[in-house]
């Protein structure tokens, strides 16, 4: 079917059932059923139980402003001690001094 014989059959559709086109302009409500749930875990009572990182981490940093000093010093120290650890595997190179 052309375009304009699509048009025509609406008009005719129109025509018969005005209020077909209120019904077509009018905008769906959206089911009482279609709800959207989101399960967001409680943080943790201390941040050295999350991934440095993670979205988990960010959220506690988030909430927790007063403690994002300390954060920052647990996740470099966690960090040296990877890095010490890679080191002693031989699998990174130390640092150049």
């Amino acid at each position: 079917m052309s375009d304009s014989g699509l048009i025509k059959e609406l008009e005719l559709l129109l025509t018969a059932n005005p209020k077909a086109l209120h019904q077509l302009l009018k905008p769906e409500k959206p089911s009482s059923e279609a709800k959207v749930s989101y399960d967001i875990k409680p943080l943790p009572g201390t941040f050295k139980v999350i991934k440095i990182g993670s979205n988990e981490w960010i959220r506690y940093w988030k909430a927790h402003s007063e403690q994002q000093e300390e954060m920052l010093q647990w996740k470099n120290f966690v960090l040296s001690c990877v890095r010490e650890a890679l080191e002693k595997q031989g699998l990174v190179e130390g640092e150049q001094k």
